[in-house]
């Protein structure tokens, strides 16, 4: 993903832009973010173990606060403290995020 999506994602969510240099050097930020979700992500999280009563979870949309950092390859990694972290993705329909799978602290 080029950096103007990263650009317009920093100041969807926080006002600031996201460092257009690599994206491990990338700081994250820490944002309060809205986006769909899938069946995928519910499965990965009754799976393993994530607390769905952590998350406003709302007709097929949630709401999370966590530290957000870019993945190398097209992605984003929401990181929920007491909580887990939450792979994201760009919606190509709208402009939020798609939360598209779950991974718990310590865990798989």
């Amino acid at each position: 993903m080029g950096s103007l999506a990263r650009r317009e994602v920093a100041s969807r969510t926080t006002g600031v832009l996201v460092s257009r240099s690599d994206d491990r050097s990338a700081v994250p930020l820490f944002v309060t973010l809205r986006g769909r979700v899938t069946g995928h992500f519910l499965r990965r999280l009754e799976e393993r173990g994530g607390d769905p009563d952590r998350l406003v979870l709302e007709g097929g949309r949630l709401e999370a606060a966590g530290w957000l950092r870019p993945l190398a390859h097209e992605g984003y990694n929401l990181v929920v403290p007491g909580f887990g972290q939450i792979r994201l993705r760009m919606d190509r329909r709208s402009p939020d995020f798609v939360a598209v799978t779950f991974l718990p602290f310590g865990g798989t």
